[in-house]
Order: structure tokens, then sequence, then C-alpha cells
């Protein structure tokens, strides 16, 4: 296959993949694009130096860890984490100092020098208001750095699951097909002693073909799977998973809901608004200036005990100032108080909304846990030992004539489906509690 047809697919799987969680909406374009435009790096490159690597054994941890040390899309939160801790110690700014200088005939008609400077401040209210929002802002980051980490560990989670699930499906195709390769044996055998028809080989040969079309479209597939985990992990190099897919249910607390970096994220978010209205009530208190002057005199001046003194220049006079600037005007800056406390409202709201939609989440999940995990017990001590049965039943009497290759061929595709099914049911079981870890325990490896 070309690899650059590949791509679509790939794409495609991943916005699939993507479009499944609900709590990650505001990073998934640029996410997307990144495992996008890796994927494509990946697929356009030589292979020839990866093929010839040997595979190393992946356990479902280690790939989490790699994902989390190589990862871009987690290197760009942290830089925008560190971003936002420099930008905490610009919450205080006093503003510029203002320097003054005044040259010539300043007093009188002799050449004077006046010089002064000004700085302007603001009460403390409002740089402890700006810092308390700075320092949210900050918290804000590292939150979503945490949040980014965990949407990649469930991404990896993911995949991986989607590798053992295409593993089992592998076992059981090539069991199949090896089945249906020894009866097809048998077919032709049968026909060239005239003992069977024409039909019975072409039907049984038609099905050992379509076995093999499945088991190459499960390779294609796993090819695209192997080529996201390596995105995700950030490396070229060929793997081989460990771990089985579980099949033990996982208890659900939903106390520790409180604790996902998006529940977080959302309480911050009002945090923030309450914050922000805050700091534009105190944008109405008034503000300071503090100034000193120095200059020259030339002419006569009265002394403190009213004698008369002629100054040359020399001596200098100065002076300070204290100014106080007090919002008369305050009509645009009242209704900037006013919209900050309607975000809060908004703020709230979403909040709330987010925080109900976790929780039915987190519900939804737990009962489809329940139930894959019935119908798992189901498969096991029932469907899956009574298509044991058929099989062993089918194969023996199709092999002393008791039934029909039509026969045979229908047991064996129900039997098989039987398998198939309790290995898609395993997937769905393993899926559901990939989110249930992802909405109670986010960062679980």
């Amino acid at each position: 296959m070309n690899n650059f047809l590949m791509i679509p697919t790939i794409v495609s799987l991943w916005h699939r993949l993507l479009r499944r969680n609900p709590f990650i909406v505001h990073n998934n374009r640029h996410l997307l694009l990144g495992i996008c435009l890796g994927i494509v790096g990946f697929v356009v490159a030589p292979s020839t130096a990866v093929l010839a690597q040997p595979a190393y054994p992946l356990s479902l941890q280690q790939a989490i860890q790699l994902a989390m040390r190589n990862n871009a899309q987690i290197k760009a939160k942290q830089l925008a984490e560190k971003w936002s801790q420099i930008m905490q110690s610009t919450a205080v700014d006093f503003g510029k100092t203002q320097l003054g200088a005044d040259l010539g005939q300043v007093n009188t008609a002799s050449f004077d020098t006046k010089f002064s400077i000004a700085q302007n401040f603001s009460l403390p209210t409002l740089y402890k208001k700006q810092q308390a929002v700075a320092g949210t802002v900050l918290l804000q980051s590292q939150t979503q750095t945490q949040l980014q980490m965990a949407d990649i560990v469930k991404l990896v989670k993911q995949v991986y699951l989607q590798l053992q699930y295409l593993a089992k499906q592998k076992a059981l195709l090539q069991k199949v097909d090896s089945l249906y390769q020894q009866f097809a044996g048998i077919a032709q055998l049968r026909y060239e002693k005239g003992e069977s028809s024409l039909l019975e080989k072409t039907t049984l040969n038609n099905q050992v073909q379509q076995v093999h079309l499945q088991k190459q479209m499960l390779q294609a597939d796993e090819s695209v799977a192997i080529l996201q985990l390596q995105v995700l992990l950030q490396t070229a190099q060929a793997f081989q998973i460990t771990d089985s897919l579980n099949v033990r249910p996982l208890l659900i607390d939903t106390t520790l809901l409180k604790t996902h970096p998006y529940w977080q994220w959302q309480q911050q978010q009002h945090q923030l608004a309450v914050q922000q209205t805050a700091l534009e009530k105190a944008k109405l208190l008034p503000d300071v200036s503090l100034g000193y002057t120095n200059q020259s005199f030339v002419g006569w001046q009265v002394n403190k005990n009213r004698t008369e003194q002629y100054v040359n220049g020399t001596t200098r006079f100065s002076a300070a100032q204290l100014g106080v600037a007090i919002p008369l005007f305050a009509k645009a800056q009242k209704a900037r108080i006013q919209a900050a406390k309607a975000n809060e409202a908004i703020v709230q709201a979403n909040v709330q909304i987010a925080q109900t939609d976790m929780q039915l989440q987190v519900q939804k999940w737990g009962v489809q846990q329940l139930q894959y995990w019935q119908a798992l017990q189901y498969y096991i001590s029932n469907a899956l030992p009574q298509s044991n049965v058929m099989i062993a039943n089918a194969n023996a009497h199709y092999q002393t004539g008791q039934i029909s290759y039509l026969e045979w061929t229908t047991l064996m595709t129900n039997a098989f489906s039987i398998h198939s099914q309790y290995v898609q049911t395993l997937w769905q079981f393993n899926q559901s509690q990939i989110e249930l870890d992802y909405l109670l325990n986010p960062l679980h490896h």
C-alpha cells in the first residue's frame, strides 16, 4: 500500500478518537494537528532503518512514562507554565518614573536650572488584586499542564488498547485460518477422489481467502495504530506490546472526580472571574503621585529672620510634591465592573454545566462497565465453552461425513462469531475502564 494513501485514514481515525472526549475540546484542534503532522512525518520518512531494528517489549506503563517524557504537547504546556510564572512578577508595576529639566529664564531674567522627578503609584490594594489574578493564571497554567498529561495518558491507553484488541483478533483469525485451510485440504482430496462436488471445494477455498483478507485488513489497522502510538511516544523504534486485556471491574469512587484537572480548571476559572471583578473595583481607588524638584534662583530673597539675602544661582531650592488622582468620571470603569460581574455569572453557569457533564459521564461509563462485565461473565462461563464444543463436534461430524460442508461452514461461522463477539466485548469493557480512569484517576499509570 502506498504510504501516502494511509494519511487520510490516519487523520479520520484520530478525529473519531478525539471526538469521544468531551473535556479536551479546547485542545483538540492543536492536538490533532500536532499528531497528524507527526504521523505524516513517520509515514513519508524512510522506514528501512526502522524495520531493521529489533522490536522491544513495551508495557502500558512504560508507554505512558515514555509519552510523559517525550510528548511535544506536554512540553509545550510546560513552556506555557514557565511563561505564566515569569509573568507573575509583572503584577506589581509602578510605571515609568518621570524626569524633567527646565533650563533658562525660569524664575528671573537670569539663567536658572530646575530639575524634577515624579512617580505615580496605585494604592497597595490594587497591586494585591493584580497579584491574586496573576497567581490564579499561573495555577491555571499548571492545571492545564496536568490536563494535557491526562489527555495524553488517555490517548496512549486507547491506542495501546487498540493494539491489544487487534492482537486478540489476529490470534482468533489465525486459529480460523488454520482450521479452514485444514478442511479446505480435506475438501480438495475428496474432490479429487470424486467424493465431493466442485461447489464444496470452491466454497471452502473462498472461506480461506476471506480469512486471509480479514488478516490483511487487521494488519493494516495494526500498522496505523503503531504509527499513532509512535507519534504519541515520539519514537520510531519498533516495539511489541506485552500487557493483555483486563477482565476485572474497576471500583468507582466519585469523590475522586473533584481531583480531575478539568474540574479544578473550571473552579479556577470561576475564582479568576471573581478576582477580576475585585480588580476592576480596586481601579476606582485614587492614585498617588510623589515628586521632588530642585532649582536655582538669582536675586534678592527674604530669609526666615526677615532679612534680605542675595543669591547668585549657586544656592539650590527644593520642594516635595504630593498629588492624588481621583476618578471623577468613573462611568466607564463602573461599566467594566458590571461586565465583570456578568462574566462571573457566565463562568459559574459554565462550571456547573461542565461538572454536571462529568458526573453524568461517570454514571454512563460506570453503567457500561457493569454491562460489559456481566456480558463477559456470560461469555466466559457459557458461550465460549459451548462454542468450543460446537467447533469440536462440527469438525468430527464433517470428517466422518455426518454433516455437509454447508452445515459445517454455518457452525464454524456461528462458533467463531461468538469468540469474536467476546473479544469485542472485552475491548468495550476495557474502553469503559479507560474512560472511568480518565475521569476518576486521570494520571494513573
